[in-house]
């Protein structure tokens, strides 16, 4: 978590021109930190980095590990995507349900792609998203879509939730 925060904190010290679309983007363990760094840091009395988006791969957080990760009161918590294997053995499909109602609850700009029978290993660029205005096209590309819907043009739609 330190890493991740001390990058987004020199891109925002040295004016870097893509700060304002800085997005987390992990997989598995590296997915929970980026979703701690996006949401929780306030939790723990950290000050929040300013990341536009967290796109989480196979991670993904409970309310055991952490209580109310959307929380923050002037809105300015990160618009998030979600894809997970709903077969997945080593991080439960659970959380993934956990993190789409949270952040619904708040009301969070949401992109939930839940993989049908995928495991934990996802493959961005042989797998079809099943949800949004480009299912069908890889997931790769469905993120690189969304990310160009909600942060680089601001149009955030609000939860998009299709199941």
């Amino acid at each position: 978590v330190d890493d991740a925060i001390n990058a987004l904190a020199y891109m925002e010290q040295t004016g870097d021109a893509y700060m304002p679309w800085a997005t987390l983007w992990g997989y598995s363990a590296g997915a929970y930190i980026s979703l701690i760094t996006g949401y929780s840091l306030d939790d723990f009395g950290i000050p929040s980095v300013g990341a536009a988006a967290v796109i989480d791969i196979a991670g993904g957080i409970d309310d055991a590990t952490v209580g109310t990760p959307f929380d923050d009161p002037t809105g300015a918590d990160p618009v998030l995507m979600i894809i997970h294997g709903t077969d997945d053995g080593v991080v439960p499909f659970t959380n993934a349900t956990f993190l789409r109602d949270a952040a619904v609850d708040a009301g969070l700009p949401l992109d939930y792609q839940p993989i049908a029978g995928g495991g934990h290993t996802v493959d961005l660029f042989n797998t079809n998203a099943s949800n949004g205005p480009t299912a069908g096209t890889t997931l790769f590309q469905r993120s690189v879509d969304w990310l160009s819907e909600t942060v680089l043009f601001g149009q955030s739609p609000g939860p998009l939730v299709i199941e």
